[in-house]
């Protein structure tokens, strides 16, 4: 199969959210944060939405805050019942452990809803039965070390649109992880909103925003062109040097390098470097800065 584009998951999630609301949008920008806690990572970010175009204003993420982290911390919790009361543990059989998991996942999404959610399985392990109730405050409680890293990389958009002077007009949340209700008060208190919107769909958004970009890649469709610009959060350096015979055989390095792509910069971008034509061959390198 041939590669059409690489494509980000944030820029999925803006496409998803502007090519259906052209109708809606004008040449004034209309400024939405999104934030996208799934299974294993946090995304939030801030694009401006034209009716041609959408921007990345500004991006960042936790790569270690997810529903997974979530569910394993309380793994080890249920392990450590199970063992204090049976005396197997359940860390070392694979079969309970995702039994257990699966399970979790399940309580998860209930507490999410209610005060306090049970948690049963028969013959978990050993022939022995688990059962519990475990209580939001100490879900809560359990995932406090999480929220913080949340809260943070919450802040870190906030600040971001801050110091460029950027207003938004709503909050949308994506992803199974923003369900849970502790994330979202901290939604709301970051980022100093009433309420959190749901207008996309939380599982399917970013497989829809890539199928339109590979839909616009391919000319066996027929989609309205819309435009995304989208954030680089890493900066690229480009090295070069001038060698003379002798330098070369004295493998002495002398290189100039410049950030050519910048954090922040918007892709596609283009750069244009020049090098004089009597220095004859030079070294290139492009690297993450």
């Amino acid at each position: 199969m041939k590669l059409a584009r690489l494509f980000n998951e944030t820029s999925a999630v803006a496409l998803s959210y502007g090519i259906f609301r052209k109708a809606e949008l004008s040449q004034t920008a209309k400024n939405v944060v999104f934030v996208d806690l799934g299974h294993s990572k946090l995304s939030v970010f801030c694009a401006a939405f034209y009716n041609d175009r959408c921007q990345i204003l500004a991006e960042a993420h936790a790569r270690n805050a997810g529903c997974r982290n979530i569910d394993f911390e309380l793994l080890k919790t249920f392990a450590a019942m199970f063992q204090k009361k049976h005396g197997g543990d359940i860390m070392k059989n694979e079969k309970a452990k995702l039994r257990m998991l699966d399970a979790i996942e399940r309580m998860r999404k209930t507490i999410s809803a209610n005060s306090e959610a049970p948690i049963t399985l028969e013959c978990l392990m050993d022939d022995e039965d688990f059962a519990a109730v475990y209580k939001r405050e100490e879900f809560e409680a359990l995932m406090a070390p999480m929220t913080l890293t949340i809260r943070q990389t919450f802040e870190q958009v906030r600040d971001l649109l801050k110091q460029k002077n950027i207003t938004f007009s709503e909050v949308e949340i994506i992803g199974g992880g923003t369900r849970i209700p502790v994330v979202q008060k901290q939604i709301m208190e970051v980022f100093n909103v009433a309420q959190v919107m749901r207008t996309l769909n939380a599982s399917e958004c970013v497989a829809t925003g890539c199928a339109l970009m590979a839909a616009m890649k391919s000319p066996l469709f027929k989609v309205a062109e819309y435009k995304v610009e989208e954030y680089n959060l890493y900066p690229v350096k480009c090295s070069w040097n001038f060698k003379s015979q002798m330098e070369i055989e004295a493998e002495s390095d002398k290189s100039t390098s410049s950030i050519i792509f910048p954090v922040g910069c918007n892709i596609p971008s283009i750069k244009s470097l020049a090098f004089p034509q009597k220095h004859g061959a030079f070294n290139l390198d492009f690297s993450y800065d």
